[in-house]
């Protein structure tokens, strides 16, 4: 294990730790966008979220482009953009589009304060995220992934909240990340919706009245991607492409980002049309499809979206906020009342903290400059500076 110790989860080990330290919890909860707590509250069942609102800070903050879990996720572990640790999620064709990076550019916030000789802990419901950041952390990482089922959709995160609860005395410095499965099925206002959240209040309150200092913020939102009947949403780009340049998912030149689970519809597309195309005038025709917000050449992607500069796509397409894009076309088929997300309208997320920030990071947060991945720097775990200060929102 690279510098962590493992946490004990037995009270003979916590107690032969000696007094604990003053406890953190980072917390990311997968695609929960503000409509969700606003549900809960208007439901009556977040008194917890409330108070600790009240007391210290909750506001909107700006996720990571792309909203993938993975990509953000990482974000808020490193503290850093993507182009610092590497790590943007998973596309299908893509690896000649980037080298995707299974182990983090820089170490995380967790392996930094272990050296520090913090005890430390992550808790995942994501299997992705406990593989890209768990060998760092060995016998301090625990994965709840394979604790999913189909009769309740959250029970994968249940789990976690649940070990991270018994994990609690063992260490100083502890990180929570659920997963989506319940947000891409309900809607903020649906009771399986509702019940969740209520559970979420009640891990919130469970941490609180054992002194964890608490920091909760989103890796990003949920939309629903479908018409009044249920029907999906779709931007037509795959006849575009494919008569404008030749440009495939078949012929490996489209890697398609498919984060609406149940299908391979996407939000987001990198496209490689060769040299002998002309992107810019590409981009426009794009541009001009309904349901596509924005198309992005490879240099302002990198600039708008702090990406990795060895991106090998020479497009980026967008879809707007209730469209996905039609690539692979014979890939149409999925459910009824798609929910997803991808682009830039899931990017606005929560920020909750149960202490009052200093001023300077208080103006940050209210004038809507934090970003998602700014969580360890308001909690003390980092300090300002590269990995922690403001980056302007570009896009």
């Amino acid at each position: 294990m690279a510098g962590a110790r493992a946490c004990a989860l037995s009270t003979a080990a916590a107690a032969a730790a000696g007094s604990p330290q003053a406890k953190t919890a980072m917390i990311c909860l997968s695609g929960t966008p503000m409509e969700y707590f606003d549900a809960g509250r208007a439901a009556g069942v977040m008194p917890n979220t409330t108070r600790l609102g009240k007391a210290g800070e909750f506001a909107l903050c700006s996720a990571v482009m792309p909203t993938f879990a993975l990509a953000n996720q990482a974000s808020i572990l490193t503290a850093t953009m993507p182009n610092e640790h590497g790590v943007l999620g998973s596309f299908e064709r893509a690896k000649h589009f980037y080298p995707f990076a299974s182990t983090p550019l820089v170490p995380s916030v967790l392996e930094r304060r272990a050296s520090q000789g913090a005890r430390v802990a992550l808790v995942s419901a994501r299997r992705d995220v406990h593989e890209v950041f768990g060998a760092a952390l060995g016998a301090a990482a625990f994965c709840t992934a394979d604790k999913g089922s189909m009769q309740r959709p959250w029970d994968a995160t249940a789990s976690a909240l649940e070990l991270a609860l018994r994990t609690l005395d063992a260490v100083d410095v502890l990180y929570v990340g659920t997963e989506d499965s319940l947000q891409h099925r309900f809607a903020p206002r649906d009771p399986e919706a509702i019940e969740f959240m209520a559970a979420i209040d009640a891990f919130l309150g469970a941490l609180d009245a054992r002194g964890v200092t608490i920091g909760l913020t989103s890796d990003h939102g949920m939309s629903t991607k479908s018409r009044f009947d249920g029907s999906p949403r779709l931007a037509p780009v795959a006849d575009a492409l494919e008569r404008l340049c030749g440009a495939s998912f078949e012929n490996g030149q489209i890697a398609v980002a498919s984060t609406s689970h149940g299908s391979a519809l996407s939000p987001l597309i990198l496209v490689d049309v060769g040299d002998s195309v002309d992107t810019k005038a590409l981009a426009r025709s794009l541009r001009s499809i309904r349901g596509v917000y924005s198309v992005l050449t490879r240099s302002e992607a990198v600039t708008a979206f702090s990406w990795p500069d060895d991106i090998g796509a020479d497009l980026v397409v967008v879809a707007d906020n209730d469209s996905l894009l039609d690539v692979p076309k014979e890939r149409v088929g999925s459910p009824k009342d798609l929910r997803g997300h991808g682009s830039f309208y899931e990017a606005k997320v929560p920020m909750l903290l149960s202490r009052p920030l200093p001023e300077s990071l208080q103006r940050r947060l209210g004038l809507g400059k934090a970003r998602n991945w700014h969580l360890a720097e308001f909690l003390g775990l980092v300090d300002g500076g590269p990995q922690g200060s403001a980056t302007p929102t570009r896009w």
